[in-house]
């Protein structure tokens, strides 16, 4: 999974005269259960603030960007053949 805050084309432009806050937050849980087969989890994600974009700042402001990615997996099997 991808998550973004402010994602532009490398050619957008954003000019201010205040602030620009660009955050991404992604919490991404995967879960597999087996009874009789293997059991297998895999979660990725990835979490960009600010991308593809040129930022001016005229006069004061500020320019925050953050971002934040967490992904947990779980697998069960009932014949102990489960990874994650």
């Amino acid at each position: 999974m991808n998550v973004n805050g402010i994602l532009g084309t490398g050619s957008n432009t954003i000019n201010t005269s205040g602030n620009v806050n660009a955050q991404a937050t992604l919490s991404n849980t995967v879960t597999a259960s087996t009874v009789t087969g293997a059991a297998t989890a895999t979660a990725t994600s990835n979490a960009v603030g600010l991308s593809g974009y040129n930022v001016t700042i005229i006069g004061s402001g500020n320019l925050i960007a953050g971002a934040n990615s967490n992904s947990s997996t779980i697998a069960s099997s009932s014949n102990n053949n489960a990874s994650a």
